[in-house]
């Protein structure tokens, strides 16, 4: 009996071979970075099948993700809010854009899977700076802000806007 409780601390005592899953979900994180699928212990998931995206990076918990395709990029960042208003949180940070060099020329309210949402389309002031446009989706659910930007040339528009939209679609809050 001694010897058999000695194997079974000895099997116990082993390391686990771990595979990709395995170790990711020992931070809380699921990522598939093949398919571009990314979990957050945040309360979303994202992924970028069937789009031209690729899962570039992805901070701790999924605070920051950041996927990228020819000439453009889309970034997903999490906040907490106190208030789970976007409609006030844009309110109150509008201003922010103006700090950054950006004009906004349009925010539009729209609904975004059964929740309150903002598109924000903007540009930088100065056209000469940068030529980089911006499609922003801003919404929240239980004091948490999410954030969806693409930047990409005006050259490309048509192209990274409409790959942007479906990638937008592939978001969803798991809690």
């Amino acid at each position: 009996m001694k010897l058999f409780y000695i194997f079974l601390l000895a099997y116990l005592a082993v390391p686990m071979i771990q595979t990709q899953a395995s170790a990711i979900s020992l931070q809380n994180i699921i990522t598939l970075k093949e398919k571009g699928f990314f979990r957050s212990s945040l309360g979303y998931s994202i992924h970028s099948k069937n789009t031209l995206w690729k899962l570039s990076k992805s901070s701790p918990k999924g605070k920051v993700l950041i996927y990228k395709q020819k000439g453009s990029v889309f970034s997903v960042r999490v906040k907490k809010i106190a208030e789970p208003n976007v409609t006030l949180y844009l309110k109150n940070n509008l201003s922010t854009y103006k700090h950054f060099g950006l004009k906004v020329t349009k925010a539009k309210k729209i609904k975004f899977k059964n929740h309150l949402a903002y598109l924000i389309y903007s540009h930088p002031k100065n056209k000469d700076r940068l030529n980089l446009y911006s499609t922003q989706l801003l919404t929240a659910k239980n004091h948490r802000l999410v954030s969806m930007t693409c930047t990409g040339k005006k050259s490309n528009q048509k192209d990274w806007t409409s790959e942007c939209a479906k990638i937008m679609k592939n978001f969803s809050w798991t809690n």
